[in-house]
């Protein structure tokens, strides 16, 4: 009967409340229990306060302390305690409803159910002293807080007391002016809020709100974390093997207040975790004791970072984390920064103050100044883990990589500076672009000589583009790993050039296995510091039309690699021969990237010499059939001139004609082995069944006969045998085929640029014989990035084409034609230029580039004037003066070089329209 009138009195929304509170609290109904709903403004502590209806009338409550009485503040209720209040019995419950609001500005003592629905909020507003069991005020008994309900505290009995332990919070608010006693230390009892965490204020000047001491911490915050005009300190202190975590899901914004990490000497460390945006405005601040402490980001989406001030804390960005910095970031003193998922600084610049940027599998893109100081920045493997053996970096887990460009990582001249791609077993990437710059010129702050380093370890990868380098007071340690290059000069071992320039020795072979990219659109030399053995991996992925060139003789080791993936490679066999081992290793060849000159092999593999010249690709293989020994070695050199120029027209055995278009340079150990030379489009070959193999015996050439061929006359093959070893060409034993001369490439009988008005006219002459199918005219500013300014189709038998710039910009323009024939040969013309609206001069080329005697220089001026000629050596010392004079546009001018010593030169022009840019050659 009792419970039938309970629930017939009470409206349907009090049933579903008194369900719930039930449920959760697991109890059973308690005879003769009421819900009381509050009045409305008035004073919780009053009996009169409370009507067993809703909406009024009802019963009034005569007493608090009913065992099984529920009382519940409603939506827009205000209540204010005017006095200490006892509520009730284990059995008995205050709940406060969305929008319902209780201020305890006297304690509220209840033992039983505490319950905040929804947007409710409780004001802790008192400092009375209660019974320990009952813990302070109104947390006493089962606290059930939704996630969008609010806890505020506003004052509190004093420091020694924590909150109460195991409460899941909604959103908590922490903001006391009142003096505690002392900083407030909540001894690891704060674990889990599900909503906002919000510090707006923690008592008097100087004292803090803290989450832990001595005692591992773990605090879980759902939402969003605030600190205002407080202090809160995450652990001060430092037993072995506790920790302080704390996982923040939303944005951590700190206005004029600080986040202190506390101190950490040993491992683990504390990590203060966020998973949304971190804002410090106006005087806010994040600070830490030592450097183990750590900030962490650990979200998947991006997340942004922007302080106006110092962060005197390490940062870790974990894998899959991705952060973007939304202002300049400034660390304290060695402090860290660890990437080990993604930072993107963009046009934001940071400051280290000596600490380090450690990039272990992680992502790191930047293109502002990065100030080091007296710091290292390592890039390495790894996965954001930390050992005493390796520190962050690993034998597993992702391959790091920084991106830099545009600007300058600066590090102090210290022995403390250090830049470090790879580590021992982890590999790293560090790449350098659009003029970026690694300088160690810093302030002096060590003893002298105060030199850094750079460090390349076997498992790193440090790349240069044309225009980025590393200069100032450090060394540079290659011990194994891959050095890519752009720069023009190569590697040097104490010039001011190149890629490298620091002034301290220039080590690229200290130690391991060093493999070595020269990678550029620029013509290139190996340099005089390049390795002569290369024990790692020598790649050329060149785009310049004169490709690399050697600066000394080079041998790939037993087990080394040449990987030719673009470009050429340019040698001679006086002193700049390229050698391969036995058991070295030959990737790519192809008609984009082979070897302009003389190859040689060590051994008795069956081996592809990729050789050609002058845009020629035309491969030999050297076949021993399983036979030989490991001292055998072969020299193959294309040659695309007439052999019977230098070795007469002697023929014998049923030869009628041999090529007057190509030939082949073998020489190497009497040895019977298959030969397969290339049949090109160059070649000129009609047919096969005539087709023989002529070798120069010495006193004519003999018939090796037909042997195997494969392909068709413009794409193949043929095989013959061989035992000794000469010059070899294409034969025909029929006068009737095989011309060696039915298709050539497109050639240019001129090509000139002049200037008509603001508009850029430029000329061209081919030969009858080319078979164009278009012409592509391309034009630069700087000689090297050329594109595609306008097309011409080519007319059958047509021979003179012309093209009209219309409109010239200020400055040099430099141009040159592409010709595509049918068959899918390309051809480049020569450079022309043209100056408009400014003075200068420019050296287009000295042809040719590899002299024995003299040269041809090709000159552009945009005035008359008179020129001095430079010559320079490697070391920088003028060899050779030539004065001269030249005239408005194109000229041609043609120099003896015949009593300079064998060796690599510059060449320069300084006249009163300027000085030119230097061009390479090398005297033989």
């Amino acid at each position: 009967m009792m419970v039938a009138h309970f629930l017939m009195s009470e409206n349907l929304i009090g049933m579903k409340h008194f369900l719930l509170f039930f449920s959760l609290l697991g109890c059973c109904y308690v005879a003769g229990a009421t819900i009381y709903y509050s009045r409305g403004v008035v004073a919780p502590n009053l009996l009169s306060s409370w009507n067993s209806n809703r909406l009024g009338g009802g019963a009034t409550p005569t007493s608090f302390i009913n065992p099984g009485d529920e009382f519940v503040i409603q939506a827009e209720h205000v209540m204010y305690t005017s006095a200490s209040w006892v509520v009730g019995s284990p059995s008995s419950a205050l709940r406060i409803e969305n929008g319902g609001i209780v201020h305890a500005t006297f304690s509220i003592l209840l033992s039983g159910s505490f319950q905040i629905l929804d947007g409710g909020i409780y004001y802790h507003d008192n400092i009375a002293a209660v019974t320990s069991g009952a813990g302070t005020s109104i947390f006493g008994g089962n606290e059930l807080f939704s996630q969008a309900s609010t806890v505020e505290i506003r004052k509190w009995i004093n420091h020694t007391t924590p909150l109460p332990s195991s409460i899941t919070w909604g959103n908590l608010v922490i903001n006391y002016d009142i003096n505690l006693g002392g900083n407030w230390n909540q001894q690891g009892v704060l674990t889990n809020i599900q909503g906002n965490f919000n510090i707006k204020r923690s008592g008097i000047a100087g004292q803090d709100f803290r989450l832990t001491n001595n005692v591992t911490l773990n605090l879980f915050v759902g939402g969003n974390m605030e600190i205002g005009s407080a202090t809160l300190m995450v652990k001060d202190g430092n037993a072995i093997g506790s920790t302080a975590i704390v996982q923040v899901q939303g944005d951590i914004t700190i206005n004029d207040g600080i986040l202190n990490l506390g101190f950490v000497d040993i491992k683990p460390n504390n990590e203060f975790r966020f998973k949304g945006n971190l804002f410090i405005n106006g005087n806010g601040s994040i600070t830490s004791q030592s450097e183990e402490s750590l900030l962490v980001a650990n979200n998947t989406g991006v997340q942004s970072v922007f302080s106006n001030t110092t962060i005197n804390a390490s940062i870790k960005i974990v894998p899959g984390a991705r952060v973007k910095l939304n202002s300049p970031l400034v660390l304290g003193t060695l402090r860290a920064l660890v990437v080990a998922g993604t930072l993107q600084a963009g046009t934001n610049a940071i400051t280290m103050n000596g600490g380090s940027i450690v990039v272990p599998g992680g992502y790191f893109r930047s293109s502002n100044k990065i100030n080091m100081k007296d710091g290292v920045c390592q890039v390495c493997q790894g996965n954001g883990s930390f050992s005493f053996a390796n520190g962050w970096c690993a034998a597993t887990g992702d391959t790091g990589v920084i991106e830099y460009n545009t600007d300058t990582i600066l590090f102090n001249q210290s022995l403390a500076s250090a830049l470090r791609i790879g580590a021992q077993n982890s590999k790293g990437k560090l790449f350098l672009t659009n003029g970026a710059v690694i300088a160690f010129s810093g302030p002096a702050t060590g003893p002298a000589p105060n030199r850094g380093s750079i460090e390349l370890t076997g498992n790193g990868t440090l790349s240069f583009d044309e225009t980025s380098m590393a200069t100032g007071n450090a060394f540079y340690n290659g011990n194994g790993g891959w050095l890519s290059t752009g720069a023009s000069s190569g590697l040097l071992s104490s010039l001011f050039a190149g890629n490298i320039q620091v002034t301290g020795s220039r080590n690229y072979n200290a130690g391991g296995i060093n493999s070595f990219e020269f990678k550029s659109s620029l013509p290139q030399v190996t340099g005089n510091a390049f390795p002569s053995t290369i024990t790692g991996t020598l790649k050329v992925s060149n785009t310049n039309p004169s490709g690399l060139s050697l600066s000394n003789a080079i041998a790939i080791a037993t087990g080394g690699t040449l990987h030719l993936e673009k470009g050429t490679i340019n040698t001679n066999n006086v002193t700049l021969l390229l050698t391969m081992n036995r058991n070295s290793i030959l990737l790519g060849g192809s008609a984009a990237s082979y070897v302009d000159g003389p190859l040689r092999k060590f051994g008795e593999q069956n081996f592809t010499f990729h050789v050609g010249r002058a845009g020629r690709y035309s491969p030999v293989v050297i076949n021993a059939n399983g036979g030989g020994n490991a001292n055998d070695v072969y020299t193959v050199e294309y040659v695309p001139g007439n052999p019977q120029t230098q070795y007469g027209n002697q023929l014998f055995q049923l030869i009628d004609h041999i090529s007057t278009v190509e030939h082949w340079l073998i020489n190497g150990t009497p040895s019977p082995r298959q030969i397969r030379f290339t049949v090109t489009p160059y070649s000129g070959v009609t047919d096969f069944n005539s087709l023989v193999v002529g070798y120069f015996e010495g006193f004519g050439w003999i018939n090796l006969g037909n042997g195997t061929v494969t392909g068709n006359t413009s794409n193949g093959t043929i095989e013959v045998s061989a035992v000794n070893y000469g010059p070899f060409t294409l034969a025909s034993t029929s006068f009737l085929t095989n011309p060696f001369s039915t298709t050539v490439p497109v050639n240019f009988r001129s090509f000139s640029a002049r200037r008509n008005g603001n508009k850029g006219v430029l000329n061209w002459d081919v030969t009858n014989e080319t078979d164009a199918d278009y012409f592509e005219v391309l034009a630069s500013a700087n000689t090297r990035n050329f594109t595609t300014v306008g097309t011409i189709q080519a007319i059958n038998n047509k021979q003179k084409y012309q093209f009209i710039d219309p409109i010239l910009k200020p400055g040099a323009t430099y141009y040159r034609i592409r010709v595509v024939e049918k068959n899918g040969i390309v051809t480049l013309s020569k450079i022309a230029a043209i100056f408009f609206d400014v003075k200068g001069v420019t050296l287009l080329s000295a042809s040719p580039s590899i002299v024995k005697q003299g040269t041809s220089l090709t000159i552009v001026s945009s005035g008359n004037t008179n020129a001095q000629v430079r010559i320079v050596d490697l070391q920088g010392r003028i060899v050779k003066l030539i004065s001269c004079s030249i005239i408005q546009g194109t000229n041609t001018m043609s120099i003896d070089l015949g009593k300079l010593s064998a060796g690599l030169y510059y060449i320069n022009l300084i006249s009163a329209e300027g000085g030119s840019n230097a061009v390479r050659f090398m005297k033989e």
